[in-house]
């Protein structure tokens, strides 16, 4: 992000009335060498919708983007989560994060240690209301980046900064106490939470939350 407004890529502005927003995401990319191992972790930013024209002469091209997640003034990023117990909303959470996070990976692994931490209390709970507790509990994650590292047992020089948070999460995946299915990010209910969502995304996960399958 420092290097796209050093470089002057392009600047913040108030969006036209009569403009629409062009949506973009950080893409996340695993290199992997030929015995298979992985040599490193790309990231980059990526602007959705936008085609490449290609003219006999110079092209003027403008386009209005959301916004990568995180604040515009601090650059820290909005955690969030949902707690469901046997379908019913029981706890939920929406933050601005204490610290800067490097990448989205960071800032998401912050997010499941929060959500295990309060999985993990309301286990206890319904144990002492004697109250079945199934296992494991699901941690759905809609980045398989984070997936893949929770479940890797060597330490990046990337990860190095969520040491804390990587070990907490693979101990918890170890015990057998939680699950890390993947979830795609357009179900993913917790966004509801986080960002500005579409009119009917906005709707289908409300709906969700009034009743989680």
């Amino acid at each position: 992000m420092n290097a796209l407004l050093k470089n002057r890529t392009w600047k913040i502005v108030e969006i036209p009335k009569e403009k629409k927003t062009v949506g973009c995401k950080w893409v996340f990319t695993i290199k992997c060498k030929p015995d298979g191992s992985i040599e490193r972790y790309k990231a980059r930013l990526v602007t959705k919708d936008v085609k490449n024209a290609f003219l006999n002469g110079d092209l003027e091209e403008e386009a209005f983007m959301d916004l990568p997640p995180g604040s515009v003034i601090d650059r820290r990023s909005t955690l969030g989560y949902c707690t469901f117990v046997r379908g019913n909303l029981v706890a939920w959470r929406s933050k601005k994060q204490n610290v800067v996070a490097r990448s989205s990976v960071e800032a998401e692994f912050r997010v499941v240690a929060h959500d295990i931490c309060e999985v993990l209390w309301i286990k206890q709970l319904l144990e002492e209301l004697k109250a079945a507790s199934p296992l494991p509990m699901k941690v759905f994650c809609d980045n398989k980046a984070v997936i893949a590292i929770a479940h890797n047992p060597v330490l990046h020089d990337r990860t190095k900064h969520v040491k804390v948070d990587k070990h907490f999460i693979k101990e918890k995946l170890e015990n057998g106490l939680i699950v890390m299915p993947y979830i795609p990010t357009v179900e993913q209910v917790a966004n509801i939470l986080t960002k500005g969502l579409p009119n009917k995304q906005f709707d289908d996960l409300v709906s969700k939350l009034a009743g989680h399958e």
